[in-house]
């Protein structure tokens, strides 16, 4: 993959970090919401392989209908 590819997926990627990070923070947020987008965000940044942290986090994103 070209290096310039890379750099913005990881960009994005930490974009939609911090988008779940203020998601996860929001006090209006109900906890099951929370908890899968706790389990996205631990997944986007533990997993190495860009394509797989973006399926797993979909994955969990998709089952509270997001």
């Amino acid at each position: 993959m070209d290096k310039a590819k890379v750099q913005t997926c990881e960009e994005t990627l930490e974009e939609v970090g911090k988008m779940l990070s203020e998601i996860a923070d929001d006090s209006t947020v109900p906890k099951n919401v929370k908890l899968k987008v706790a389990t996205a965000l631990d997944t986007l940044k533990n997993q190495k392989d860009a394509s797989i942290k973006v399926h797993k986090a979909l994955n969990e994103l998709g089952e509270i209908g997001i």
